[in-house]
């Protein structure tokens, strides 16, 4: 089919109006970061700037995360954002929601660091203390979140006793410390023999505690090691 020199003409100006108007179609600006972005890259993928967005408003407790968008109060839903953040942050961002769902219900987590499940109690009971841990099955206390061990030490010690005390003294059991008989700080020991110098420079046996002085022949050897 044949064309007019007029018909191409107008063919020719139509299109390079619309090449024109593409050009003067401004790029999509992050309302975040405030910079210039790919159309094709809005919400395709990682997202760094929703994420970063998303996760200051969980660092804040912030229940209703709006769209970033100015103007703009729709809610941002998690489900619909779990593509465009990284997993943790979205187990974090559920965990907030799933918490404020319970905030009727006294909580807690479990002191055990190798649990820390979060635990709710349903019975409401008053005064409620000894607990065991749905999780790893662990007793704590419900009122001061401690190991019940730990909880049960302090009571018996008095209420003056702070529980930080309680907790190194546990430290110095497992790891075997020794108190320096001079300045009566803990003394770890890494290798060698049993005889110790503090940076007191007092001496000392690692096994018993017990004072000693270097002699000129070598080391004092200590009762203990007889």
């Amino acid at each position: 089919m044949e064309r007019s020199y007029t018909e191409l003409k107008e063919e020719n100006r139509r299109r390079r109006k619309g090449e024109n108007a593409e050009k003067n179609v401004k790029a999509p600006t992050c309302q975040i970061c405030a910079r210039k972005i790919q159309k094709t890259r809005v919400f395709s993928g990682r997202d760094r700037c929703i994420e970063n967005y998303i996760a200051a408003k969980v660092d804040g407790k912030v229940l209703n995360i709006t769209c970033p968008q100015v103007g703009c109060m729709e809610q941002l839903d998690q489900f619909e954002c779990e593509k465009i953040i990284a997993k943790k942050l979205f187990t974090r961002w559920c965990v907030l929601l799933c918490e404020n769902a319970v905030t009727g219900l006294r909580k807690c987590y479990c002191p055990n660091p190798d649990c820390s499940e979060l635990i709710l109690d349903e019975c409401c009971q008053e005064n409620l203390r000894k607990s065991e841990c749905p999780m790893c099955k662990k007793f704590f206390c419900f009122d001061c979140i401690l190991p019940w061990n730990v909880c049960e030490e302090m009571h018996a010690k008095g209420s003056q006793e702070h529980e930080n005390d309680i907790l190194f003294e546990e430290l110095v059991k497992a790891q075997r410390w020794t108190k320096c008989p001079g300045c009566h700080n803990h003394v770890e020991r890494i290798k060698g023999c049993s005889f110790m110098r503090c940076r007191c420079h007092t001496g000392f046996c690692y096994k018993c505690g017990k004072q000693m002085q270097p002699v000129v022949s070598g080391v004092e050897r200590c009762r203990c090691d007889n």
